[in-house]
Parts: C-alpha cells; structure tokens; sequence
C-alpha cells in the first residue's frame, strides 16, 4: 500500500511538473499547432473566412483544456471550451467539413505528443506512460464535443424558416429572449391568440387579419394542418368581431381555439395559453370556434376528470329512479338552465304544463338535498361534463 502511495505521489508530481513546463513554452506551443492545422486543407470553394478568424480563440483554449487535464489527469466534467463549440459551429456554417475539423484538432494533437516527449525525457517513464494514458480520453472527450456542436449547428442550418420561428416563439413562450425583429409581429400591444386546425388553416387566419386591419403571427404548430397564431395591433381588439368574422369567413373543415383579448409580451403568453385551455374542449366537443371564456370549467374538468366524476356523481346519478326519471329531469334541467332559469320558457320549449316543471325541479332538489338556488352552477357544470365526455362509466375514472 506505502509502495502504491509513493507511485500515485509520484505521478502527480510528474503531472504537476510536465504540465508547468509545457506552460512555459505554451505561446510557442499554440504558434507550432496552427502551423500544422493550416496545413490540413480546407476542400476548394469552400468559404471559411469566418472559420479561419476564430481559429486562433479556439487553439489557445483547446491547449490551455489540455495542459490542465495534464496537470489533473481527468477528463475535465464541465462542457468542452467555448471557443472550441463556437469555432465548430462556424465550420459548420461556412462549409468546412467535419471531417476536416476533426483531422485539424488531431494534428494539433500530435504537435503537443512531440513536444510532451521532448520535455518529459528526464521524467520517470512509468509516470509518462500514465500522463499518455490519461491524455487520450480527454482528446477522445473534446473530438466528441466538437462533433456534437458542429452537427447541431448543421441541423439547426438545415431548418425551413417556418421551422426556425416555431422554435423562437416556443423559446420566447417559455419566457426565454428572443428578438421580435426576427418574428416580424410586435409583441407590445394587444394580442388575441388563436390554434387553427384544419387544411391551408394560415390562410384563412392571415386574411381574416387582413379584413380586421390587424399584424398576423402565424406559425406551424408541430403536428399537421395546426397553427399557433395571434392577431394583434396597437388598439384593444373586439373580441366579438374576430368571432363575427371567422363565423362567416370558415370552412366547415377548420376550427379554431381562442383566448381572450391580452396586452403586451405577457399578455401574448396568457392569450395562447388560454387558446390552449379552450384546445382541450374542442378536441372533446368539435365546433368551429370554441372560446376560452365559455369553457373554462369544462377545460378544467378534461385536465383533472376525477373533478367531472365528482360532479356528475355528486349531482346527476342522485336523479336516477325509476323507469326514464334520470333521462326526464336531466331533459327538464338543461331546458331550463337555457331559457335562463324560467320555469314558464322551460315549459313552452318542452311543450309541457309549468306545474309539471317546477314539479321535475322539486324532485331534483330533493333527490340532491340542496335547492337549485343554491347548487344551480354546479348541476348546470355536472350536465356540461356529462354532454362532454360521455357516461360516466365509459369516459371518466374511478366510477
């Protein structure tokens, strides 16, 4: 154990020694290295000005990484050197090949192996087999960082511009900066959100912003024929002649989610939201224009269905009775809850006698134990959720 202390002991102070030597004679060591790089040709035609800039950046800190993972003998945990990423992703926009990037850094590998021999032939050669060892994971470690830059930025180059915007807008929707030049929409102002769904859905949406006057942000929205879109302007919108108009101006195969009239960056951000929330409806009840406001409790009720359950077991299936009593008194409640909770407008949609109403209404009372004053909202959300998702038992969990 003493003996295999004494060795470790030794090699680092061999480290330690090696790597202060080679950092004495480190600005001639960066000078030899680009000497050798350049001399890796660049394949004709290809235009590297931008390249060759950042070159020198990248060779002092790809030197300075590996005379501290001589000095360590680790592989450095952190990310490779930002000039070495950000010199890889300028090869990758100016044409040069990967493979000669790669065959560069290699050469500029075996310039420091020579001068690595050079200066070690008075050190132990057990400690330099260990320092050569060691040496090769970390080359191995920044030869794979430089690889995985460069294909990102080829991947990124490789984006249609509609592509490139749904990325910068999800970035900005996740409250990370982007520059609202690149969108050409202003985010200051006011926004109504919009999903669209539907064949050439873009289309119809930049025109109805047209005809209203208002600046269009449309963009792809990852899956085919959807939309993300605002339409926005320096003046409040009318939420109601965007609604008008989208009445006339739809197909009958696209429909559209919207949220409420929003002001500025964060006002963006909660009308897109909001479209969102009124989505979750629309996937479960289709209709041409499904609005944020109308269907709040209803989104509420798709996002956690235990709350549907809840309602529906709290207030419905309490009707349940003999022969199509459930069926009968759920029929009087929606009719009455429409004619906006007159019992005499209820009697004449159902073409029966009040008495006859206001007789369902006393049963439903007492089958629920609340009168409708007092639980009205929660009997109109149940009959909602029901219409929603179906029965109970074929749509909601835990029933």
């Amino acid at each position: 154990m003493a003996v295999s202390q004494r060795q470790r002991s030794s090699t680092t102070e061999v480290r330690r020694e090696l790597a202060a030597r080679l950092r004495t004679r480190q600005s001639e060591i960066i000078r030899a290295v680009l000497d050798r790089v350049v001399e890796v040709e660049i394949p004709e035609g290809v235009s590297d000005s931008e390249y060759v800039f950042g070159l020198r950046g990248a060779v002092e800190e790809a030197i300075d990484y590996a005379l501290s993972g001589i000095d360590s003998g680790e592989v450095p945990a952190s990310a490779i050197p930002l000039a070495a990423s950000a010199q890889a992703r300028r090869a990758a926009r100016s044409g040069v090949p990967l493979d000669t990037v790669l065959r560069r850094y290699h050469a500029g590998d075996r310039v420091l192996y020579e001068v690595i021999m050079g200066e070690a032939r008075d050190l132990p050669y057990e400690a330099l087999q260990a320092i050569l060892r060691d040496h090769g994971p970390l080359v191995d470690h920044l030869t794979a960082g430089i690889a995985t830059e460069y294909m990102h930025e080829v991947e990124r180059l490789s984006k249609s511009p509609a592509q490139k915007l749904h990325e910068q807008v999800k970035r900005l929707l996740a409250g990370q900066g982007t520059t609202e030049a690149d969108m050409d929409y202003p985010l200051e102002g006011w926004h109504i959100g919009l999903i669209v769904r539907g064949p050439k859905a873009d289309r119809i949406i930049l025109r109805v912003g047209n005809t209203l006057g208002r600046l269009v942000l449309c963009v792809p929205a990852g899956n085919p024929d959807t939309y993300w879109a605002w339409i926005g302007g320096p003046r409040a919108p009318k939420l109601n002649d965007l609604v008008s108009l989208l009445t006339k101006e739809l197909p009958s195969d696209i429909s559209v989610a919207l949220g409420e009239p929003r002001q500025d960056l964060d006002g963006w951000r909660l009308t897109h939201r909001e479209a969102q929330i009124a989505l979750r409806v629309a996937l479960h009840r289709p209709r041409p224009i499904t609005n944020c406001r109308d269907v709040m409790l209803l989104a509420a009720m798709v996002q956690d269905q235990h709350v549907a359950a809840a309602l529906i077991a709290t207030y419905l299936r309490p009707l349940e009775g003999r022969a199509q009593q459930g069926q009968v008194l759920r029929r009087t409640l929606r009719a009455y809850f429409k004619t906006g909770q007159n019992a005499a407008s209820t009697a004449a949609v159902l073409k029966l006698n009040r008495n006859t109403v206001e007789r369902h209404l006393k049963v439903v009372e007492l089958k629920v134990g609340q009168t409708l004053n007092a639980c009205g909202t929660q009997i109109q959300v149940a009959l909602w959720a029901e219409d929603l998702m179906g029965s109970v038992e074929g749509a909601l969990p835990g029933v």
